[in-house]
């Protein structure tokens, strides 16, 4: 008795098991049928141009199994971060700011000082950017702080407590000397206060806070930030120095023509006559050897991408969720923004890469997280749908 009593239990315990991983196995096939595949395929191809490109511009060192292996983690990355459910993230809005302000400072006081700037921390064994990391937890707390606020955000002890918020990123990538990621912060935070309703009369008072306060600005800039800035507008004043590379850049670009001088036969490229042009100036290696299709190529890539996450809003109930949304879009599209206009001389040259397709693991793998960060929201506002539908059926039955 004791022995068939001893199969019993070995049998239900294995049935136990049995339906444990049919529903870790349903689970796990939901999530990747949930998964917006459109913007998942869009970012691995754009990102797959990029290393094309970065193959030229370094003829085939090792940087490029460097992308791509920054590519394969923040792929991982992107599929852990688009697991986590969105709103758990929001609610430990107040340790991430902790978290991140500190980083930035310890980057800041702690890294080494290249080309004036210090937002390289060296670990040893790699270097990471810690401001591209930190622009994920930018968006998830600042939708979550206008969230939390709700119908208060014009209220002027609201918008203190959000501008002291946004302060604690911006100071610290400030003092490391960051103009490019700076900025980025700003249009960024700027946008997603006014997607969630900001009075308009509260942008007037900005603007006019920024004129005013220009000629401060202007006084505490270091000598190289102001020549950086008056010739990056005008590269022909300082054909030799800040304008080399805007002018080396348009050069490569009109060179291309339409259907450019083909893979491994750019003049500029080839013969490194271009600085950074695996990273900063990477648009110029593929306007130079691809031509204008090749140009137009990419920044459609860009744009798809870019429109694949604006279009999820439409399904997102909730409005951290829609800033989260926006907040991303807006990262890739002023990153773009900027690019082109150092590309094109249109600009200052201020350490900007291109999304997605420049050399450089920081700034892909945080790419490919707030990707994932667009995939949590959809992933949970599917199954929010998805539950109240069955909820709804059952009701009717």
């Amino acid at each position: 008795m004791c022995i068939l009593i001893y199969i019993d239990f070995d049998w239900n315990t294995l049935n136990i098991m049995k339906k444990q991983a049919s529903f870790i196995l349903e689970d796990i096939a939901d999530f990747f049928i949930k998964l917006d595949k459109k913007l998942i395929f869009a970012t691995l191809l754009l990102s797959s141009f990029g290393v094309v490109a970065i193959s030229s511009a370094t003829s085939g060192e090792r940087y490029v199994p460097l992308q791509i292996f920054g590519i394969a983690v923040g792929f991982v990355l992107m599929l852990i971060i688009a697991r986590i459910d969105y709103e758990v993230m929001c609610d430990l809005y107040i340790p991430l700011i902790l978290v991140c302000s500190a980083l930035l400072l310890f980057t800041a006081f702690v890294a080494d000082n290249i080309g004036g700037n210090r937002n390289w921390l060296n670990l040893g064994f790699i270097n990471i950017q810690t401001s591209e990391f930190t622009k994920m937890a930018f968006i998830i707390t600042i939708a979550a702080h206008i969230n939390k606020l709700g119908d208060k955000l014009n209220r002027p002890t609201s918008l203190l407590l959000l501008g002291a918020h946004f302060l604690m990123y911006f100071i610290p990538i400030v003092l490391q000397g960051d103009i490019g990621s700076s900025l980025i912060y700003i249009f960024t935070f700027i946008v997603m206060v006014y997607i969630a309703g900001l009075k308009y009369r509260y942008f007037i008072f900005g603007i006019a806070a920024v004129f005013a306060a220009a000629p401060i600005i202007w006084s505490v800039l270091r000598t190289d930030q102001k020549k950086r800035l008056i010739y990056g507008f005008q590269p022909e004043l300082d054909p030799l120095g800040y304008g080399y590379q805007p002018i080396i850049s348009k050069i490569a670009l009109g060179s291309g023509q339409m259907k450019g001088l083909g893979y491994l036969n750019g003049i500029q490229t080839q013969n490194e006559l271009l600085p950074a042009m695996h990273t900063d100036f990477i648009y110029a290696v593929i306007g130079e050897e691809f031509g204008f299709i090749g140009c137009v190529l990419t920044l459609t890539l860009i744009l798809l991408v870019v429109f694949l996450i604006l279009f999820n809003i439409r399904k997102v109930d909730t409005l951290h969720g829609r800033l989260i949304c926006v907040g991303v879009a807006c990262i890739i599209m002023f990153q773009t923004i900027i690019n082109l206009g150092m590309v094109l001389g249109l600009s200052p040259v201020i350490g900007v890469t291109l999304p997605f397709v420049s050399y450089g693991g920081s700034s892909v793998m945080s790419l490919f997280m707030a990707i994932g960060l667009v995939l949590s929201v959809r992933y949970k506002s599917r199954q929010t749908r998805t539950l109240s539908f069955n909820r709804k059926t059952k009701h009717y039955r």
